[in-house]
């Protein structure tokens, strides 16, 4: 029989080994469909919003984020809309590398023709590198609306009159990350007149109170419409 002291010498040493491993093996594959596709998907189908998450030591995260996710590679996506017989899609920038939309252009030189990608700016984004942007295949901007501790109507409006001033005379689009219908709301005049289309996408946006002129005007990412599918009063595709 071991000793107290053996056990903990063999825990230690089986610790150190665990550590010495390559980092990758501490994450885990992304989950890929079980049940096979069943039904003819219309040609030129579309995944309108994927997050890439690249090699760390590549493309470091921001040090602002709030979370920090595990990898997302190209080479997954592939597989997963080869099971799903998607053929095109859009890369959206992650919140967790900030501005530094990098890893979302890397992914979509990587992918090919079928891709394109929505960015985040900064205040000292250049037209330069907006110009570069349109070259790699980015064609809209994402508004972060989550990140305001309070709601403030001004602020919402100003940040999305300054968002569309940087893309006037592109054919972009705004993306809108409302975390609140209020802020959809406060947009009401400003979508109605938006010279760029507009989506919404993540948000609880009940919006039912919401000039139906806001709603031909937008469009709803995916995953926003799936969860408003079961109500005739929200937003639908």
């Amino acid at each position: 029989m071991q000793s107290r002291r053996e056990l903990l010498a063999a825990a230690g040493m089986a610790a150190i080994a665990a550590l010495a491993r390559p980092v990758k093996n501490a994450f885990g594959s992304a989950a890929q469909p079980k049940t096979p596709v069943d039904f003819d998907v219309p040609a030129n189908a579309c995944d309108c919003h994927v997050h890439i998450i690249g090699d760390g030591r590549r493309f470091p995260f921001a040090a602002s984020r709030v979370y920090t996710p595990e990898t997302a590679s190209v080479a997954e996506l592939r597989l997963l809309h080869r099971t799903l017989h998607i053929d095109r899609v859009v890369v959206v920038q992650s919140t967790v590398y900030g501005a530094d939309n990098a890893c979302t252009l890397d992914a979509i030189k990587q992918i090919g023709p079928s891709a394109r990608g929505i960015a985040v700016l900064s205040d000292t984004t250049s037209n330069a590198e907006l110009d570069e942007m349109h070259r790699g295949g980015i064609r809209g901007v994402r508004i972060h609306f989550e990140a305001l501790k309070t709601f403030d109507p001004e602020l919402v409006r100003k940040s999305f009159r300054a968002a569309a001033e940087r893309i006037r005379g592109r054919k972009w689009h705004l993306e809108v990350v409302a975390a609140d219908w209020r802020e959809v709301e406060a947009l009401r005049e400003e979508v109605a007149v938006s010279e760029a289309p507009v989506s919404f996408d993540l948000g609880v946006l009940t919006l039912s109170a919401v000039d139906p002129q806001v709603s031909r005007r937008c469009r709803v990412c995916s995953r926003a419409a799936r969860r408003m599918s079961t109500s005739r009063d929200r937003i639908t595709i």
